[in-house]
């Protein structure tokens, strides 16, 4: 029964394993940018970039990585790590980014130019989770996989599809 079963490729399964590895990348980069740049900015100690501060976002960008390869590979468990990589992922984002738009000090100089650039920032980032999230969320994974049976076909096998001559026991 396990021969019988197939998984086809699907585009938004393919689209989906690419965006998550995109999005894991672009998230990284950015959250990195904007840390340095607020630390630059308003001061050398108003940013950690300590391991700790950043372990979430190690996680769910590797969880990204994995469900990619794991969607553009054909595998069920790709849907269900990318599902989990974007929506924590989302969430970690939002912590980040209200931790460092907490240090801009209104009276700075550069706020507004800081402020403007964070925005820019973290916009591309928490697009590309939510694109990840709708494109896998409109399906569940047996849609998404097209997981099908050889003996759903007319005939039981394979490339006999429009002969029909087949009989159960051949």
């Amino acid at each position: 029964m396990k021969e019988a079963r197939r998984i086809e490729p699907s585009r938004a399964g393919t689209a989906a394993g690419i965006l998550s590895i995109v999005c894991a990348v672009g998230s990284f980069y950015a959250i990195l940018v904007c840390t340095l740049l607020v630390r630059r900015t308003f001061g050398a100690f108003a940013v950690t970039t300590t391991t700790e501060f950043f372990l979430l976002n190690y996680i769910t960008g590797g969880c990204l990585v994995i469900g990619g390869i794991g969607l553009l590979v054909r595998k069920t468990w790709g849907w269900w790590m990318a599902l989990l990589g974007a929506s924590v992922g989302l969430l970690d984002l939002a912590r980040l980014f209200r931790g460092l738009f907490a240090i801009v000090n209104p009276d700075h100089p550069e706020a507004a130019a800081t402020t403007a650039t964070l925005i820019r920032f973290v916009s591309g980032p928490a697009a590309l989770y939510i694109v990840v999230l709708v494109v896998l969320a409109r399906s569940d994974v047996r849609e998404n996989f097209r997981i099908s049976s050889a003996s759903r076909t007319r005939g039981g096998r394979r490339g006999e599809e429009e002969g029909g001559d087949a009989r159960p026991g051949d």
